[in-house]
């Protein structure tokens, strides 16, 4: 039963939510002008750590700018007035605690060159696991946002070009294709168009649709389908309810994610996400109710736009003991953002 768990593992879970609370707690005062978390700090071991990260995220993110730049220039027309939208890579470094003791920890990575010379209609991308390239970041943003149920295999790496087919009001279509590479000898081409709409229903509900089909030289063809809902109850309150599915035509396979997540935004360098989420699939031809976790995810800008943390405890009950036993986890991800700030 739950609470036959080693004991131990519970007490880092608990204590580390109720070391968290008082800043949960501060959700009803405005704090927009806070000062990010080590900003004035006076730990000098901490200085010197965040000044060498400040140097190396100067130094990559005007390679990567310089990077962008030069490939546009070769893709691309030469063009007066141009504005340059810039490129951007995230590197991201989770360690998981599960509460049978184990520990594990991995490095991800993202990154988007803009071609604007190509009159803004390519992208290239490269990726460790699946990323946004679709959305531009909210206020509220995606936190607690599962990559399970998309089409990408998220223990591949990705590279390709992503080609804006139109983009008319609120529809737009992107073309993409490129390589899933589980190896330097070992990969898959790919391609994947992909449709997106967004309706305005009133002026605080709003709904996304994604549609994706894709196909690949391994895993054949798919077909992906998320549909959004948000609602902004508050300046600082955002509910979202995610339905997303995913058919695999090769594997016969077919998987549905139902996700609600409530989104606190304490401050300007705060949020808080309060998420449900359950799984079906068709595992021996048999479509059921799999999977259930909840969690709160936890994330925080560390220092000025570019270092962040998120931590998120998290219970998960599966179908494999008839929901008997929950799985308790805790997250811990710091994520750096390399892009030129001139």
């Amino acid at each position: 039963m739950f609470l036959n768990k080693p004991l131990h593992h519970w007490c880092i879970i608990i204590n580390l939510t109720f070391i968290l609370w008082p800043v949960i707690a501060t959700a009803d005062t405005p704090q927009d002008s806070l000062d990010y978390t080590f900003q004035k700090t006076d730990n000098t071991t901490l200085i010197s750590t965040l000044n060498l990260l400040e140097e190396a995220q100067k130094y990559m993110g005007k390679y990567v700018n310089d990077t962008g730049e030069m490939i546009d220039l070769f893709f691309g027309r030469d063009s007066g007035n141009l504005t340059f939208k810039g490129s951007q890579v995230d590197i991201l470094l989770p360690i998981t605690l599960y509460d049978s003791g184990n520990l594990t920890s991995s490095a991800s990575f993202r990154a988007q060159i803009d071609l604007p010379r190509t009159n803004y209609r390519w992208k290239l991308f490269i990726a460790s696991f699946e990323q946004s390239l679709d959305e531009s970041p909210q206020t509220l943003s995606g936190i607690g946002e599962s990559n399970t149920g998309n089409v990408e295999d998220n223990n591949q790496n990705s590279l390709g070009a992503m080609y804006q087919v139109f983009e008319a009001g609120n529809a737009k279509a992107n073309f993409d294709l490129g390589l899933n590479a589980s190896s330097l000898i070992e990969y898959s081409p790919f391609i994947r168009l992909k449709l997106r709409y967004r309706n305005m229903i009133t002026s605080e509900l709003t709904s996304r649709l994604t549609q994706s089909t894709f196909w690949s030289t391994t895993r054949g063809g798919a077909i992906d389908i998320k549909q959004t809902f948000d609602y902004v109850y508050r300046k600082d309150i955002l509910m979202r309810s995610q339905t997303s599915a995913v058919w695999w035509n090769t594997d016969e396979y077919t998987q549905i994610n139902q996700k609600g997540i409530i989104f606190n935004k304490l401050n300007a360098h705060r949020v808080h996400a309060y998420y449900l989420r359950g799984q079906w699939n068709n595992v021996m031809d048999t479509m059921a109710f799999r999977e259930i976790s909840v969690g709160l995810n936890w994330r925080e800008k560390l220092y000025k736009e570019w270092l962040f943390a998120e931590l998120e405890p998290k219970l998960t009950w599966s179908s494999e003991d008839n929901f008997n036993q929950p799985v308790a986890s805790l997250m811990l991800m710091f994520e750096m953002r390399f892009y030129s700030r001139n």
